[in-house]
């Protein structure tokens, strides 16, 4: 009798000491353990102590319906979707698993990631469902933000190739801080360019504080020092650093990022942490793409200056011999605006209208890809000296031609005069 009770106690001991374990182990399981009803409610019958961490409700709040149902807790758009999968896994006999969203006790809401199993009784009908939940917020949300990431570096990507095609740097301006806003959602944004030891206001977002012309002396102020060390800065909390004033916006967190040499491009926020480091490193994508676009501008318009004071007609054509650009000089041989003239043939507005004309230079340069030469004379008379060189890309092949026609009609006429009177004195001395 003694040895049979000696045996039970025992046992009772293991049992104890196994249910411990269980309850040890699942108190350090990072999720909760479940056990609940196939019913509208999902009425829970068990939870392990994971369920507090989880949802902020004790299991006791939950169990039985006490103070709240599972089906409650679950977030309303997923809980259709929840009950659907469920009941389809039923009908398979096969275990479920899936994500759905949850509204914890606090307003908050989790995403959870689940897997359960229907137990069915001796007779095959659902007895309960068992399985286990795991919060995976972090992971989803980490997901999200780099999709949204990735998503606004391809916008931000196609934005810099549109900025490249802007005419003036006003445009380009303008451009950049729609970018900086639509795309990359910044707070406020500000272009400041520099101008004989200041800083000049370029352009803005409405919420900025700043005004267009606006000058701010550039060793007064934060973006001066930005501009003459050429390195970014992202300042999260404008209290927490001694170096950085909020006079030049109302601002409590911002990134300043240098425009090459030329100007700095300012974003700031009234909130605390609004930017971060993809923020910044995106800032200065964009940064650079409005230095690359100013230069281009600027270039341009010396190129420009230069083409439209020199006495020869200069025409850029594609590889497929349409007009790129040309200077003021030949546009005006033909009346028109050199804006006017492009995406035209060259033989379009020079030659006969429908067709190359004989031997032409461009048309043998793009052919060799070597430079060509040679004359030509118009309808009217006029006699051309025509010189054509090739533009190439990396692979060698031609991509361009610049065309470059001197008037030499008077040469031609000096010419004609000398050989006539060359052939004059060959025959005085003949007779």
């Amino acid at each position: 009798m003694t040895s049979d009770e000696d045996r039970k106690g025992k046992d009772r001991d293991e049992t104890e000491k196994s249910e411990r374990k269980l309850s040890t182990l699942l108190s350090n399981i990072p999720g909760m353990v479940y056990r609940c009803k196939n019913d509208k409610d999902w009425t829970m019958e068990y939870l392990s102590e994971g369920c507090k961490d989880l949802t902020g409700y004790d299991p006791s709040e939950l169990i039985d319906n006490d103070k709240v149902s599972w089906a409650e807790v679950i977030h309303s758009e997923h809980r259709e979707k929840v009950r659907e999968e469920i009941q389809e896994s039923i009908k398979k006999e096969e275990p479920f698993t899936f994500n759905y969203k949850i509204s914890t006790k606090n307003g908050g809401e989790k995403t959870l990631w689940e897997l359960g199993r229907p137990v069915l009784d001796s007779e095959g009908n659902v007895e309960a469902l068992e399985g286990f939940m795991t919060d995976i917020t972090d992971k989803v949300e980490s997901k999200k933000r780099a999709e949204e990431r990735v998503e606004k570096a391809k916008r931000l990507y196609k934005a810099a190739i549109e900025l490249e095609r802007c005419k003036t740097k006003q445009e380009v301006y303008e451009h950049a801080l729609e970018s900086a806003e639509d795309i990359l959602g910044f707070y406020t944004c500000g272009i400041l360019i520099e101008d004989e030891g200041e800083l000049v206001v370029k352009g803005k977002t409405e919420k900025s504080a700043l005004e267009i012309g606006d000058r701010f002396s550039a060793d007064e102020i934060f973006p001066g020092q930005v501009l003459k060390t050429g390195e970014a800065s992202l300042v999260r909390d404008v209290s927490e650093r001694n170096d950085v004033e909020a006079s030049m916006d109302i601002l409590n967190s911002g990134l300043d990022v240098p425009i090459g040499e030329i100007g700095v491009l300012l974003t700031a926020s009234d909130e605390v942490g609004y930017y971060d480091d993809f923020d910044l490193e995106m800032a200065k994508i964009l940064a650079a793409h409005i230095d690359k676009t100013v230069k281009r501008i600027e270039e341009e318009k010396e190129k420009s200056l230069v083409l439209d004071t020199t006495e020869e007609l200069v025409v850029y054509q594609d590889a497929d011999q349409k007009i790129n650009w040309v200077n003021r000089v030949a546009a005006e041989t033909v009346d028109k605006a050199p804006e006017e003239l492009k995406g035209k043939k060259c033989y379009e507005v020079w030659g006969t209208g429908d067709e190359l004309c004989e031997g032409c230079p461009v048309k043998k340069t793009i052919d060799t890809g070597t430079g060509q030469e040679g004359e030509r004379k118009d309808e009217e008379g006029n006699h051309w000296l025509i010189r054509a060189s090739p533009e190439k890309n990396e692979e060698g092949e031609v991509v361009g031609v610049v065309e470059v026609a001197l008037d030499i009609t008077k040469r031609k006429e000096a010419e004609e005069r000398l050989k006539e009177n060359k052939e004059k004195i060959e025959r005085l001395f003949e007779s």
